[in-house]
């Protein structure tokens, strides 16, 4: 298949897979408080989501290094379907955390589609293709909200599980029948291991890729402002719904519409902006610009009073945000060794879900403990420090510069 086309059906798939992830997510801490839950426990449920997939994806990531991309997604996205009717049929918070932990492991789907991308595109193309996935993201966090505020308004709390779990039945079939395997069988790791019975073999193979990783020169420094950049946007999703009904005392609907609001922000950004500013001012640039604006939005964030500058202060967030993650992506692609982007990719999804993790845990806990307003200072905080990372790491390490052990 041609390489437009490949990157096509998988942005697709990526797209309709964040769709039914953005019709649960943006209300989901709400949902748990109206079950009884403190603002801690509402946005742990974003974080036990994370914590299964942490687990998870370096071995996703590994295995279709060895079988191939294409059997993964599509048992990612039947895992995550199941996840959604358990979602559907909740009527405690315990029941919500078990649909989350489903989901959880079967969300394999956007490393694996990354690793897809860089089997399709040569290292000066895989920015605008990380840009596709970055394109997906901020386009599923545009109908994935409008479609869960319209869910909700017409059958209830059940309403965005039954939607986000017709969507994954439609992203299946759609992916079964168009969507091509992107790994030839003579680029497979014959070495790669499948044996994924054992929690503990789990967690120990994901703790090696990630350390791996971590040793490699220039790519151990993308994946931890990766983390960085990561923890914060987290910590701003979990935490954005209780914001809004706490400090401006909005209604469900209208956190759906907000992030939708941000979702055409960054795919403005991401869809439009990311390759041409590529071309001119290269992805470390970038990725200096993005972590500065994050933190000029998150500080802004914090101290907002009404609606309209909450409005504004998404604008630097979202910009941030757009830039961060396909520059981040295609430095980490490009400095991987071609043999183990499955196994790199799958490790810095592992260390963006250990952010996953932490970002909505320390949010819910800073806004139980100091105010709605504390997770974006900390935030605001964190993404200036990320900023510097770049600034002293990265410059000196050039894009396509092959891979090098630390």
């Amino acid at each position: 298949m041609p390489q437009r086309s490949a990157l096509t059906v998988i942005f697709v798939t990526v797209f309709i897979f964040l769709v039914g992830f953005g019709i649960v997510v943006p209300i989901l801490p709400r949902y748990a408080e109206d079950y009884g839950a403190s603002p801690f426990q509402a946005t742990m449920l974003l974080s036990a989501h994370s914590f299964v997939q942490f687990l998870a994806a370096p071995f996703w990531g590994r295995i279709s290094d060895r079988i191939g991309r294409r059997p993964v997604l599509l048992a990612s996205l039947a895992i995550s379907g199941f996840g959604y009717i358990v979602f559907a049929l909740a009527t405690s918070v315990s029941v919500l955390y078990v649909s989350r932990i489903i989901s959880g492991f079967g969300g394999a789907s956007i490393a694996v589609a990354q690793a897809y991308i860089a089997d399709t595109t040569p290292p000066d193309q895989r920015s605008r293709g990380m840009g596709l996935i970055g394109m997906a993201f901020g386009l599923g966090f545009i109908f994935g909200p409008v479609i869960g505020g319209v869910a909700t308004q017409f059958f209830g709390l059940s309403g965005p599980g039954w939607a986000a779990t017709g969507v994954c039945v439609v992203n299946l079939i759609a992916a079964y029948f168009w969507l091509p395997e992107s790994l030839q069988s003579d680029r497979r790791r014959r070495d790669a291991s499948l044996r994924v019975s054992e929690g503990l073999r789990v967690f120990q193979e994901t703790i090696r890729a990630l350390r791996d990783a971590l040793r490699m020169r220039g790519v151990g420094v993308a994946i931890l402002i990766y983390f960085i950049v990561i923890f914060a946007f987290s910590n701003l999703e979990a935490t954005f719904s209780l914001f809004l009904g706490s400090r401006l005392e909005l209604e469900k609907n209208t956190v759906y519409w907000l992030f939708a609001y941000i979702g055409v922000l960054m795919a403005i950004v991401q869809g439009g902006l990311v390759h041409p500013l590529t071309v001119v001012f290269r992805e470390k640039r970038l990725a200096i610009v993005g972590t500065l604006a994050c933190a000029v939005g998150l500080l802004w964030m914090a101290i907002v009073g009404n609606l309209v500058g909450l409005m504004l202060a998404c604008i630097p967030v979202a910009l941030g945000n757009g830039l961060n993650m396909p520059s981040l992506m295609s430095l980490i692609s490009q400095w991987a060794p071609a043999d183990e982007q499955g196994r790199i990719m799958g490790a810095s999804q592992s260390a963006a879900s250990l952010a996953r993790i932490a970002g909505p845990a320390v949010g819910g806990g800073l806004m139980g403990a100091a105010g709605d307003g504390a997770p974006f200072l900390f935030g605001g905080v964190m993404m200036f420090a990320a900023s510097i990372l770049a600034v002293v790491y990265l410059k000196g390490r050039q894009e396509n510069e092959p891979a090098a052990r630390g």
